[in-house]
This record gives C-alpha cells, sequence and structure tokens, in this order.
C-alpha cells in the first residue's frame, strides 16, 4: 500500500506567541535547562534543521469551501510572503549569533564554510533561500520581497521519493509494512470509532469516504485557511480540536511515539523510530565525528576530510516532521508540533578543560542542542543535557546507535518483516 498525506502540521501561531497543540498524555515543549558555556571552548561546526514558513493549504476543501483559489494568489502548499519574511528573519537571528556575536562564519567564505540541503518542495526551497539572505546580508524583513539581496548559497536536494528527508514520500517498502500493521491496529480502529461522529459529519459534508488520507486532508485545509484569516465552514469551528487531536495521534503512532500491542516479533515502536528518525540522526552524529576526525588531522587533508575540514554549517530545510523526527531520535518523548519558522540547532564544541594526557572523546567534545521556537524568536531555548556545558558526543552517538537502519537506509528499507 502506497501512502500519500498533506504534509504538514503546524502550531497555532498568534504574533509572537505559540500555542501548542498538545496531545493527552504529551507535555509539549521540551524543557528548557540551564545554558552555560566556558569561554575558552571552542566551537567546531554547527547542525541546525529548520521548518519553513507560513504556507497556503495543500488544497481547498473538496466541496463546499467558503474560498476561492485567488485568495491564495501564491499557489496551493506555496510560502506566503509573510512565511518568506520569517525565514529570512531567522536567518538575521543566526546572523547575529554565528556572524556578529561569536565571528564563527565568515560572510567571504559561504561555498567552503556552508552546505544546505532542502526537501524539494518549492516551500523548503524558498525557505532556504530566505534563510541565508538572512544570515549573509543585510536586508531586513520588514523590507520588500524585492529587496531581498541574493546569498550564493547552493541548495542541494533530492527527488521526494528518493528522499529520507521526506519520510512521508520516501519510498520504503519496509516502512509501507509497519504502517499497514499501524493501520489495521486496534489502537487505530478505537481512535476512529471514538470520532465516529466526528468522521460521519465530515464525509456526510464534503461526499467523501473517510481513511487518514482525507482526514490529513481535511485537517491542512482547515488549519491554514483559519491560520490566513479565512472563513471555513461554521460547524467545523467546535470540533477543530477534536480535529487536531485525532490527526497528531496517528501521526504519533506513524512515527514511533506511541507503543502499541502488536503481533510483530520485533519491537513495532522501535522499527518505526528506525525509519523515521535513525536516519537523519545518524547522519549528523555521523558527520560530527568526521568533522573531530578531521579536525584532528594534520597537513593536507585527506579526501574525505576535504569538505568537512572547512566546513562550519550543516542546514536542513524541511518540514515540521523533519523536526519532529530528530526530536524523536534525541530521546524527546513528548510529541508536539514546530511552528513554522522554528528551527532546531546542534553546536558541536571542543572542550578546553579535558585532561590533555588523558584523552577520552567524549570529555573533549559535547553538543548543545537549542531550539528557536518560531522566526521571531531572538535568543532560542537551551534544551540539551541538565547539568552540563552540553550533552556528551557519546550520548548522541549511542541514541543514533540504536535506531540507525542497518547495513544503510536503502537495505533495511528492502527487508521483510
Amino acid at each position: 500500500m502506497n501512502w500519500v498525506f498533506f504534509c504538514c502540521f503546524t502550531f497555532v501561531f498568534y504574533g509572537n506567541r505559540v500555542t501548542t497543540f498538545v496531545i493527552p498524555g504529551f507535555s509539549g515543549l521540551p524543557e528548557k535547562v540551564e545554558d552555560f558555556t566556558n569561554p575558552q571552548d571552542k566551537l567546531v561546526h554547527v547542525h541546525s534543521v529548520w521548518r519553513h514558513g507560513e504556507r497556503n493549504p495543500a488544497h481547498m476543501f473538496p466541496i463546499n469551501d467558503l474560498n476561492t483559489p485567488a485568495d491564495f494568489p501564491s499557489g496551493f502548499g506555496q510560502l506566503t510572503n509573510n512565511g518568506i519574511k520569517q525565514l529570512h528573519t531567522l536567518g538575521r537571528s543566526f546572523q547575529s549569533k554565528y556572524v556578529k556575536s561569536l565571528n564563527f562564519l565568515s560572510a567571504d567564505k559561504i561555498n567552503t564554510e556552508v552546505y544546505a540541503r532542502s526537501t524539494d518542495p518549492d516551500r523548503a526551497l524558498i525557505s532556504a533561500m530566505s534563510f541565508f539572505s538572512g544570515l549573509f546580508t543585510n536586508s531586513t524583513a520588514n523590507a520588500s520581497l524585492s529587496s531581498f539581496k541574493f546569498a550564493p548559497v547552493p541548495i542541494h536536494s533530492q527527488a521526494p521519493a528518493d528522499d529520507p528527508l521526506q519520510f512521508l514520500g520516501f519510498e520504503c517498502q519496509r516502512k509501507n509494512l509497519l504502517w499497514d500493521i499501524v493501520h489495521k491496529s486496534n489502537a487505530i480502529g478505537a481512535m476512529l470509532n471514538n470520532s465516529k461522529t466526528l468522521l460521519d459529519e465530515i464525509s456526510q459534508f464534503f461526499q467523501i469516504p473517510i481513511n487518514f488520507n482525507q482526514i490529513s486532508a481535511i485537517y491542512d485545509t482547515t488549519f491554514f485557511e483559519t491560520l490566513l484569516g479565512l472563513p471555513i465552514p461554521s460547524w467545523i469551528e467546535p470540533n477543530k480540536p477534536e480535529l487536531y487531536e485525532l490527526t497528531y495521534k496517528y501521526f504519533a503512532y506513524l512515527w514511533g511515539f506511541l507503543p502499541f500491542p502488536n503481533d510483530l516479533p520485533a519491537n513495532l515502536q522501535q522499527e518505526l523510530k528506525k525509519i523515521s528518525s535513525g536516519f537523519v540522526l545518524s547522519e549528523i552524529t555521523d558527520r560530527m565525528a568526521l568533522k573531530i576526525k578531521c579536525e584532528k588531522q594534520v597537513g593536507t587533508p585527506t579526501k574525505e576530510c576535504e569538505a568537512i575540514k572547512t566546513q562550519k554549517f550543516y542546514g536542513y530545510s524541511g518540514h515540521d516532521i523533519t523536526q519532529i523526527s530528530l526530536f524523536l531520535g534525541l530521546g524527546y518523548q513528548n510529541f508536539f508540533v514546530p511552528s513554522v519558522g522554528s528551527a532546531i540547532v546542534l553546536e558541536l564544541w571542543e572542550n578546553s578543560d579535558y585532561n590533555s594526557t588523558n584523552l577520552v572523546l567524549e570529555d573533549q567534545y559535547y553538543v548543545k542542542i537549542y531550539f528557536y521556537e518560531n522566526s521571531s524568536v531572538k535568543v532560542p531555548t537551551y534544551i540539551g543535557c541538565p547539568g552540563n556545558k552540553g550533552c556528551p558526543i557519546s550520548s548522541l552517538t549511542n541514541k543514533a546507535a540504536l535506531i540507525r537502519p542497518t547495513p544503510n537506509l536503502k537495505a533495511f528499507c528492502q527487508q521483510p518483516l
């Protein structure tokens, strides 16, 4: 069975305030912990995974929509002008920290210091362009879009079917088999039964069969038309909380946030994590390990170190699902939906106070994890390991080892259950 969903979720966004929709049993945003760094420590590398900016719905309601295509001049699923500005603003915040405050990135060495990767949808690609315009130019978010300056950062992407960062559209037979088990489970059946009245109303009003493709499509249109201040059918308004909870909880099952009984010999929740989160976390930790290895290399870099030796920043321009996957892989158990324009940051630091006569890798390097809750945030929330300057590098590599698809993702996807 091939699954098609209309990505993605979002936060309720009011100005600079973000209101999360939290599934019962989950507590929402990662907990803030104390942040401190030895001024003598050295920042070595930065990863960031951000969500695209505000967008239009992927489509209108099948029938009975109160709006017209003219209400979405940039096109369905495309960024709004506000969404473009949000990512530019986020880039300006990164410029303030990494270019001006820490003097870590230099604007004249973009091609060697920065690597940009994006999923293929226009909204992610344009978000990446907007972000780097904010990071490396002096144009302002309050200016008109035509006045934004171009930053010469190549944006790399793959076709959706070949891109593990596009978890929903990525072709993986093992994923489809696991999702079939989830979809046919008693837990999902109970969810549908509990919301039968709402689902019957949706089916009757829009004249559509009820399945989770349709539910996620109705959710997408409901949310983004509301977000853009457009009218929706009056009967939907009081039913939005139930529609949102049903949609979010279902996807929480698909990602592996929620355990439930099944007949699979392996741990179904763990197997789901390997596909939803294993790739992105493993790729990031592998790159950190290579950066550390190449930092220690003296003289002419070997072939594997040529690019990473000078690289300082690796950015992923994606979706809420990209961030949710990384949060799950990092061990955050609270399922919440990141806002448009939000960003996760993982900073790799070299410790200045380790014992140089007894070098232990996890003592020499640590990782600081930050979260920009939305594009308006100037100072991100530190959500790393409490009571320490950061998380030992081993804590991330150990988490990655637990959910790494082996021997590699392509081969793992072809394995039978």
